[in-house]
């Protein structure tokens, strides 16, 4: 059958000594189509197994080369990406149920289509490296499904598989030749691996699944669950466990390193700090017309999204204040909390609302997963909250715990003595807690009902949240409004890959405090240093980082793949090749990425002259023989097309001799292997032993080899 110039397939009937082994194969394939029925409901493939049960009775024959060669390729590329695709939807499950189907049938419906073809060809495709690879690739896709009973179809494949390679040989199919203690003895070798292969595929590849999706998590840090670290409540100690824990929770692109607010506490029982409800209000919406410098503007459509606009501060506009743009992508997250710096102005997120409170802490509806968003801020020194403050939520900042250890309240009388202004009684009631204790992870049980009390006179260590407790209280005793504050702590530390990293580790609590003439001012009781001593573990070298930058990329990208808003994921994309050509079309990059390509040159072209160098001695060589030497040169070219043409190509390095010796039975036959010798003998004759060539001899080869060309 001719489709074309080209393409060229050529059945005929299979020998009987080699219907054994292609019976053999053919079990195999039609077990590994049958798994994919079972697995995943592909009724087509039960005519791809009628089919294979005939191909012992009619095969492929020959085919032309390059399909023969091309056919292998694709083969490959489509069995390895199918392979590492389903791994990384197993390890990411970042496309929906339907599309995890629909990719998967397609997968299998292309590796049995290409299963078929192999086993058409089994003389064209040597089984080994072409038709086994795809079986188990087959039998790999239907594994997937952990659900299905795949047993029965693996046990009788291995032992179709055992049996192939009992009968088969490097002389190919030949059983009849072949004595029975040595069958005995290959069946007893081969078989073991062989059960051993199907057990895997079987038993682990399903079981793996959970290990290779927690394994693979673990490793690039990407996962998306809940914290509940800061919840509407903050128990103290609740921050314990986290200031251990590396797990990475968001990454955070900004010019500027500063603390990320979550959750703001006023009331507190002595032991249990409580978000006030109270009321929020939603941001309104910026048109795409809102005046923004060229940077902000550029910056704020990379992101996907609505943007919402905060009221306008009379401090925003001063001279001092410093804008900051951060991005931030949250692997894990409170449904609803909005992360964010202090006095946001512009916020840029996939939501229809966002809504700010009293605290201007950002929230979004709980149903939204808020994965990706940005947030535009001014930074006007430590002042978070500029302004006036009602006077009934100022109340609820300077509320007290029913029963309060009298050293606290001599304490805070002691200090208050010391300072006339509410800025100095912040500056020295920070100061004395930061001196009076020492930050330690390690803290042991309180054995009183005031863990505050005994923090700051009996044990005097502990971790920020007794830091903030103490200085919250002591300020309030004092007569200043107080506010306790959760949220990240984002520094230079936490640089890796050319963004901050923050894990769970970075959760901190500081205080808020109301300056009448200011507004709130954020302060940190907890010991700077000894705070970065206790981080120091989780510095890393380059590789960490190489891994941390490839693994920020990759949760972008997922941001965009689980949200199925391919238009933001193809800007995003867009933004990294040009960021890329920035890079590489600077005026030194591209003068050495010219050098290295004229070096490359240069190099391939000695490369190539030498290469040439042997056949030009070899055509010289043939000149000395005589003038006649093009007659056999035209003949040897004349069988290697021959062969080529028939799946049996003369590799560069093999002799025409040696090449008619080792000439496989099962695809050439008798009639045209004498005429290759023939025609072999000739052209040594002619090329070696100086005998005249005679041009009706020449004629007559060329006939025979015509006619004997379809044996």
């Amino acid at each position: 059958m001719r489709i074309g110039p080209l393409l060229e397939f050529r059945f005929a009937p299979t020998p009987r000594e080699e219907r054994f082994g292609q019976l053999a194969l053919a079990v195999i394939v039609a077990c590994g189509l049958a798994a994919l029925y079972f697995a995943h409901h592909m009724r087509p493939v039960w005519l791809l197994v009628l089919l294979s049960l005939f191909s012992p009775l009619y095969r492929l024959k020959e085919v032309s080369p390059w399909v023969v060669r091309a056919a292998r390729y694709v083969a490959f590329v489509f069995l390895g990406g199918t392979i590492v695709l389903a791994y990384i939807f197993m390890a990411y499950p970042i496309l929906s149920q339907k599309n995890v189907i629909l990719f998967t049938r397609l997968g299998g419906y292309g590796l049995a289509g290409f299963t078929f073809g192999f086993l058409l060809g089994a003389r064209v495709w040597r089984p080994a490296v072409t038709l086994i690879p795809c079986v188990l690739g087959v039998f790999t896709v239907a594994a997937f499904n952990g659900a299905a009973n795949l047993r029965a179809p693996l046990v009788v494949a291995t032992l179709a598989g055992i049996a192939y390679l009992g009968v088969s040989s490097p002389d190919r199919l030949q059983p009849a030749k072949r004595a029975a203690s040595q069958l005995k003895l290959r069946v007893a070798l081969l078989a073991p691996p062989i059960l051993l292969i199907a057990w895997m595929i079987n038993w682990t590849l399903p079981r793996a699944q959970g290990q290779v999706e927690q394994a693979t998590g673990r490793f690039f840090g990407t996962s998306t669950t809940n914290y509940s670290s800061l919840s509407l409540q903050s128990r103290l100690g609740d921050l314990e466990a986290l200031q251990l824990s590396g797990k990475i929770v968001m990454r955070v692109w900004s010019s500027q390193p500063q603390k990320l607010r979550g959750r703001v506490f006023t009331h507190f029982d002595g032991q249990t700090w409580t978000a006030s409800p109270g009321t929020t209000r939603e941001l309104s919406r910026l048109s795409g017309a809102t005046a923004f410098d060229p940077a902000s503007k550029d910056w704020v459509a990379a992101i996907a999204g609505t943007t919402f606009g905060a009221p306008d501060r009379e401090d925003d506009r001063a001279p001092d204040t410093e804008i900051v743009r951060t991005k931030i992508v949250q692997s894990t997250f409170n449904p609803g909390l909005l992360v964010s710096p202090a006095m946001p102005t512009v916020v840029r997120a996939p939501t229809s609302v966002v809504s700010v409170d009293a605290q201007e802490s950002l929230s979004a509806p709980a149903s939204a997963f808020v994965e990706i968003y940005g947030v535009i801020n001014r930074r006007h020194g430590e002042l978070v909250q500029p302004g006036a403050f009602p006077q009934q939520l100022l109340a609820e900042s300077l509320s007290l715990p029913e029963r309060v250890d009298p050293r606290m309240a001599e304490l805070a009388q002691r200090l208050s003595g010391e300072a006339t202004t509410a800025v100095d009684r912040i500056h020295h009631t920070v100061q004395f807690v930061q001196n009076a204790c020492d930050y330690s992870l390690e803290v042991g049980k309180f054995r009183t009902e005031d863990p505050v009390a005994e923090f700051l006179f009996e044990k005097r260590r502990g971790y920020c949240e007794y830091f903030a407790s103490a200085a919250a209280l002591l300020l309030r005793l004092q007569g200043v409004p107080c506010r306790y504050v959760t949220g990240f702590v984002v520094q230079e530390w936490n640089r890796k890959g050319g963004h901050f990293v923050v894990r769970e580790a970075d959760a901190h609590a500081w205080i808020e405090a109301y300056d009448p003439q200011e507004g709130w001012i954020s302060a940190d009781p907890t010991p700077e240093a000894e705070y970065l001593a206790a981080r120091a573990r989780f510095k890393s070298g380059w590789f960490e980082d190489l891994k941390e930058w490839s693994a920020a990329k990759l949760a972008e990208v997922m941001v965009y793949v689980r949200r199925n808003d391919w238009g933001a994921l193809f800007d995003w994309l867009g933004q990294q090749l040009k960021a890329l050509g920035e890079i590489v079309w600077t005026r030194s990059f591209g003068f050495a990425l010219l050098l290295l390509a004229v070096v490359y040159i240069v190099i391939r072209l000695a490369h190539r002259r030498r290469k040439a160098q042997p056949r030009s001695s070899l055509r010289a060589s043939r000149a000395a023989v005589g003038p006649n030497s093009k007659e056999a040169d035209e003949l040897i070219s004349f069988l290697d097309k021959l062969w080529a043409r028939k799946g049996i190509a003369r590799p560069p390095s093999r002799a025409p001799l040696e090449h008619v010796a080792s000439l496989p039975a099962e695809k050439v036959g008798e009639d045209f292997r004498q005429a290759c010798h023939r025609a072999v003998d000739y052209f040594y004759g002619i090329s070696f032993g100086h005998a005249a060539p005679r041009n009706e001899e020449l004629r007559e080869l060329r006939q025979a080899l015509e006619r004997a060309r379809g044996n």
